[in-house]
Parts: C-alpha cells; sequence; structure tokens
C-alpha cells in the first residue's frame, strides 16, 4: 500500500508528489478529526506557504492517508538563481517528510514508502528561506 512518486501532471506549470501510508491502528473518528487538525496546522505554518501549492487530491480514512502534493515548476516559479532552485528541489521532499513525522509523532504509522530517518525531519522549521 505504500507509495511515493512522482506523477507528471497534463499542466506544464505543475508536477505532483504522490503519497500513501498506512496507520499502525485503525483511527476512531475524533482520531481521524485530529489527523485533519495537524494537516490544517501544518499548512498554516510559513514551510508550507513557500514550498508547495496544495494538494490536488486528500484522503483520510481510519487505516490510510493519500495526499497529492502541488508542485510548481516553470513560468509559476519565481525567478530564482540555480542554488535557489536547487535548494527548493532539496527542501520538497523533506517537506513532505516533515509533513508525515508530525502525524506520526502522534499517529504512528506503519506502512511508509521512506526511509525510517524521515522522522528526523520533524525538526524542519517554518522560517526556511526558500
Amino acid at each position: 500500500m505504500a507509495r511515493y512518486e512522482t506523477l507528471d501532471t497534463d499542466h506544464p506549470d505543475y508536477y505532483d508528489s504522490v503519497v500513501e501510508v498506512g496507520f499502525a491502528q485503525q483511527l476512531s473518528a475524533p482520531q481521524v478529526a485530529h489527523v485533519l487538525q495537524r494537516v490544517a496546522a501544518i499548512l498554516d505554518g510559513e514551510a508550507a506557504a513557500r514550498i508547495f501549492e496544495g494538494f490536488s487530491h486528500f484522503q483520510l480514512t481510519a487505516m490510510q492517508l493519500h495526499v497529492h502534493f502541488r508542485f510548481a515548476r516553470g513560468s509559476l516559479l519565481p525567478q530564482l538563481s540555480g542554488a535557489d532552485l536547487e535548494n527548493l528541489s532539496r527542501l520538497r521532499p523533506q517537506f513532505i517528510f516533515y509533513f508525515f513525522a508530525i502525524i506520526d509523532a502522534t499517529f504512528p504509522l506503519a506502512d511508509v514508502p521512506f526511509p525510517a530517518e524521515f522522522r528526523e525531519f520533524i525538526i524542519l522549521p517554518d522560517h526556511l528561506d526558500v
């Protein structure tokens, strides 16, 4: 079930990173609501605003979370130098790891497509220079 891949979209200015993870235990309805609150808090952060455009798909069930992260490319990116583009390319997967590390801290994930070290990205600061 675990999945992490980049999908090319039909749009030349966007691509999606698709991630599917499974929870270690089935979540109750209040726990599902708590996951949604955590997601909203992450999206409200500075890192999210600077690194990605939003979700093109989001599905949360008691057993899994399936997310398509939408990223800009091409003409939608501000005029960035080569070093800044490289930094952004590095920060995007780190943000995805951060996103799931935050959720995993409260609702352990058992089926993840990342190395175990993804949990270290929980400390990714919200004041990143991008």
